[in-house]
């Protein structure tokens, strides 16, 4: 009976490492850490968009992307990281030791580079696939949900803006019907002019006219 090569024997304990560590209670807990990052997300955005405005540091105004990279830097690589890397690093071989399935792995005609090699690919595969979801949802609800609102506002304005640079450009128009026409723009419906700033219909002014 042949030796199993390194590479064939690091496939079958990696199959056997992912499931037994996907669905552990070490994952479990971090699924729930990975799920504070998504909860501050969900409030900044929720935030943002009610009457508090525009979220600031110092007072000066924030953009999403700037908030994206804060969450990442902060939470992801300074805190979150290292705790799966100790979570993880320590299983590597004590839940072997603990279920007493070492002997088993040392015993068998697997090199022992293979058993150490498998482990750590399947600690990095759990680790994407904890991490990766809660990065998404962050970069979901913190970029790319406030750029489709601003589209869609910006596609619902678009009536009123070219409106306004119809009547910019037009030099017969005074200034005071120019920021008048700016003012439209963020009005959620245009002013229609008052009665009393109608003309006066008069047989003068209408044979003048002809």
């Amino acid at each position: 009976m042949s030796t199993p090569t390194l590479g064939t024997s690091a496939l079958r304990i990696f199959d056997l490492s992912l499931g037994q560590m996907l669905w552990s209670r070490r994952s479990v807990f971090l699924g729930i850490l990975l799920g504070g990052p998504v909860v501050l997300a969900a409030l900044i955005a929720i935030l943002t968009r009610t009457s508090l405005g525009a979220f600031r540091i110092n007072g000066a105004a924030v953009g999403g992307a700037t908030i994206f990279g804060m969450i990442i830097w902060l939470l992801y690589i300074r805190f979150i990281l290292p705790i799966l890397g100790v979570f993880y690093g320590t299983s590597l071989i004590a839940d072997e030791v603990d279920d007493k399935t070492i002997t088993y792995l040392f015993t068998r005609p697997i090199p022992r580079s293979a058993v150490l090699l498998g482990k750590y690919l399947a600690y990095l595969a759990c680790t994407v696939l904890l991490v990766l979801p809660s990065v998404m949802l962050v970069y979901f609800l913190i970029v790319l949900v406030p750029t489709v609102v601003l589209t869609f506002y910006t596609i619902v304005k678009s009536k009123r803006l070219s409106d306004f640079l119809e009547a910019l450009s037009d030099e017969r128009l005074p200034a005071g019907a120019k920021y008048q026409s700016l003012l439209d723009v963020w009005r959620r419906e245009p002013r229609a002019p008052s009665p009393s700033a109608l003309p006066k219909w008069s047989p003068r002014r209408f044979w003048r006219q002809l």
